[in-house]
């Protein structure tokens, strides 16, 4: 099962019987199958003929899929869990459950379990808020959650891990105190990093003039000794696919893509930006439509694979990227999903890929938080061309100004002692200061 012969891999079966029933099968998944008969004189094996077989996908199927919390410190916060129901049957009853390790302090908090009786149709969505907790403290968050419904078919996604970096409510510095010398014409004063968000200086308590952003400020040793460090800022940022429109697939056309989480870290997609129409042309009141799917790759799958996320009617422009299409999909660190962008009422503009480039795999565009692939395209939602290349922006990360944090003094003290050295000794050369 599910390996080619003599390879050494795979799952051997010795003396099966027929009929034989293969146990112990993960659901929507395939299956190498090869049958070979013993001969009847005992010495060798005659090859019956090989099967690929792939299983249904369950009846229920239960799956937490992303965690939603506000990055600001809050000594009573809540976070949402989000759930799908990936099985063909709709769900009548699930419970949900969560630990949440606060990384920093080792402190684990468990929420028990909710058990939810609402009725979840297949591929439908369900949010289950759960709290409070004290997020005062920041740093990194790991939330694991757990989804059980009863004869789940598939336990092996039942089980969801994400981190969150969430913004202490004040700044956690090693030392607000240092001394340079008086000789010293500048000092740097520093705070440690984190890539969760930015930190902002000022030069009192209630200034609002921003002195500078970073995890260090050098300023001059010879003025005020005190300054003030918070949280400030935003990691909200885009990136663009190459804009060259030298295709299209029609009224109601798509393009499909995969997304792959780089980062390290979960990252969350919070809109999809569509370029030009076909001939690289502008075009108003277009209704564009965004899904995504939590596969690995958007190839092979079918509509009833995809989840709307999001919808908007909107404007295309030539050369740019003005088709914005608001959603919210968190990618757990490490995880690739599909995505797919559908002009429902107009043809939108791609680029037909370059020779040898591997439909959702090949790089299309990339920074250090993810990858966006190289795709295909077809009339919704069939991918009958590849590689097509989307022409369109990727919004991530979130904006947050906490307005609860806090203003932490650092500070720095000059040295002003001085040291003269006396001594006694027989001149080598003195009119050259040599002893």
């Amino acid at each position: 099962m599910g390996f080619v012969p003599a390879t050494g891999s795979g799952t051997l079966v010795v003396g099966a019987t027929s009929p034989y029933t293969i146990t112990g099968l993960i659901p929507n998944t395939s299956y190498d199958v090869y049958v070979w008969d013993t001969c009847t004189a005992g010495n060798g094996f005659s090859d019956l003929g090989y099967s690929l077989v792939t299983t249904l996908i369950a009846g229920t199927d239960i799956t937490p899929v992303s965690v939603g919390i506000t990055l600001c410190p809050d000594s009573l916060g809540y976070f949402d869990v989000i759930v799908e129901n990936f099985g063909r049957d709709t769900i009548s009853q699930f419970d949900v459950s969560v630990d949440v390790l606060e990384v920093l302090s080792s402190n684990t908090t468990a929420f028990s379990a909710v058990t939810v009786n609402s009725p979840l149709a297949p591929n439908a969505v369900d949010t289950i808020t759960f709290g409070p907790l004290n997020t005062m403290l920041g740093g990194d968050y790991s939330f694991e959650v757990v989804a059980h419904a009863a004869n789940d078919g598939n336990t092996q996604n039942d089980t969801l891990t994400e981190v969150h970096g969430l913004i202490p409510s004040q700044v956690q510095v090693s030392s607000t105190m240092d001394t340079v010398c008086v000789t010293e014409p500048f000092v740097t004063l520093g705070v440690a990093s984190n890539a969760s968000f930015n930190h902002g200086w000022y030069a009192s308590l209630t200034d609002t003039v921003l002195l500078g952003q970073g995890d260090s400020l050098q300023v001059s040793a010879s003025g005020q000794q005190t300054y003030y460090v918070t949280t400030l800022g935003s990691n909200a940022d885009s990136l663009a696919t190459p804009l060259n429109v030298n295709n299209s697939a029609g009224t109601n056309g798509s393009n499909y893509f995969n997304i792959v989480n780089t980062s390290g870290g979960p990252l969350k997609i919070t809109g999809l930006s569509q370029g030009p129409a076909a001939s690289n042309a502008s075009a108003a009141g277009v209704i564009m439509e965004a899904y995504y799917s939590t596969s690995s790759t958007y190839i092979g799958l079918a509509q009833a694979d995809w989840m709307l996320i999001g919808t908007a009617t909107t404007n295309l422009t030539a050369g740019a990227f003005t088709g914005y299409v608001p959603v919210s999909v968190t990618i757990p660190a490490g995880s690739t999903y599909a995505f797919a962008m559908r002009g429902t009422n107009v043809s939108i503009g791609y680029t037909t890929g370059p020779a040898g480039a591997v439909s959702g795999t090949t790089p299309l565009a990339q920074n250090a938080d993810f990858t966006v692939t190289m795709g295909a395209s077809g009339l919704w939602p069939v991918q009958s061309f590849n590689p097509r290349n989307w022409n369109g922006m990727v919004h991530f990360g979130e904006d947050f100004n906490c307005s609860n944090t806090v203003r932490v003094p650092v500070s720095f003290a000059v040295d002003t002692d001085t040291a003269v050295a006396f001594f006694t000794e027989s001149p080598v050369n003195a009119v050259f200061g040599q002893y």
